[in-house]
């Protein structure tokens, strides 16, 4: 049975990914990672990383090796233009892509999709 806490709705989003990433890692067979993106300046010029709109956890669940992928928003946070194309990117592909703010919204999904049984903590 996996267990999912409840948190407040008020906390960062660098500390909800922090928590995400913990608990999804918990999952029988899910492995998820940070995926960063952006630029850096070399001595021979400069280099970008990641892909624009990518999510910020990437992953795979076994059995299948499917991709996973989780864009984490604070209360307030949007999706951009550039992360709802690589969302449907990802979904066309067969990959399961979630937006969440809280990790009830980001491990129920999961656990739905591999048919685990679940329980939210009060």
């Amino acid at each position: 049975m996996i267990v999912i806490p409840r948190h407040a709705l008020d906390i960062p989003e660098a500390q909800i990914q922090q928590i995400v990433l913990a608990h999804v890692n918990q999952i029988p067979g899910v492995e998820v990672w940070r995926m960063n993106t952006g630029g850096a300046r070399t001595s021979t010029g400069f280099v970008h990383y990641g892909e624009k709109g990518q999510a910020d956890l990437a992953g795979l669940m076994a059995p299948s090796g499917r991709r996973l992928e989780i864009e984490l928003k604070a209360a307030r946070g949007n999706m951009r233009k550039d992360q709802i194309a690589y969302r449907a990117r990802i979904e066309r592909l067969g990959g399961l892509y979630i937006v969440a703010r809280t990790i009830e919204q980001a491990v129920v999904p999961i656990c739905k999709f591999l048919g685990l049984p679940y329980m939210v903590k009060e």
